[in-house]
């Protein structure tokens, strides 16, 4: 927090980001959000703030009876190797993120998602060459069935969904 008057500031670390981060539980979040957000949108506005006013009262300009009030900046200071979101059920799944940390640039790519229907877990895996591997135990056994590749933009793969099953939790790594 900082003041703009007298350029007081307090800095407190925000733990919203860590390796496994709840996405789009908050009720007021989906309707502030008008019912729609990526993994990427959630996070920024969950955690990127520029100037923002608060409520709070610079401690320094109170003592010489000035009312200045505090802004939030927040910003990524650092960030895990590996990403876990639990994603609601009104987030949409990115293929790729990007992060500004530190002043540099960290993209994370999607390697996997768990989904469920409530009785029942089954996986999407991603390789290095962005083909989709699905594994179910029960149908695939120990195998994994290659489905079309991620690459192909304009025959995307549905990664909210896989027929009766929503996903759950998206796993992301850096590259």
């Amino acid at each position: 927090m900082q003041c703009l008057n007298c350029n007081f500031s307090t800095n407190i670390p925000n733990q919203y980001l860590n390796d496994y981060t709840a996405v789009g539980w908050s009720s007021s979040d989906k309707e502030v959000l008008q019912n729609k957000a990526s993994i990427q949108s959630y996070v920024d506005f969950k955690i990127l703030r520029e100037k923002e006013k608060t409520k709070r009262s610079c401690p320094e300009c109170y003592k010489s009876h000035e009312n200045s009030p505090l802004y939030t900046t927040q910003y990524i200071n650092e960030l895990p190797t590996i990403l876990i979101f639990a994603i609601a059920f009104w987030i949409d799944i990115n293929r790729c993120l990007q992060f500004k940390v530190s002043n540099t640039s960290k993209e994370y790519i999607l390697k996997g998602i768990i989904y469920s229907n409530g009785d029942h877990f089954t996986a999407r895996l991603i390789d290095e060459e962005l083909n989709v591997w699905y594994h179910d135990g029960q149908v695939t056994r120990s195998l994994c069935q290659k489905e079309q590749p991620l690459k192909q933009a304009d025959c995307f793969v549905p990664l909210q969904t896989f027929g009766r099953y929503r996903a759950i939790l998206a796993f992301y790594v850096e590259r």
